[in-house]
């Protein structure tokens, strides 16, 4: 078994909101799958055709 590497120190986390109406609406279009949907920097959230790998 190898050592798992060091963790470096704790890094800040960007966290995204869309407005919850847009949200709920993406979701729709995307069948529940949440793993289809990218969000923006600007709150905007984009439907992706296919699961991104």
């Amino acid at each position: 078994m190898t050592p798992r590497p060091r963790r470096s120190a704790s890094t800040p986390v960007v966290s995204r909101r869309p407005d919850p109406p847009v949200w709920a609406e993406a979701l729709k279009q995307a069948g529940g799958d949440v793993r289809r949907l990218k969000v923006h920097e600007d709150g905007t959230v984009l439907v992706l055709r296919n699961v991104e790998r």
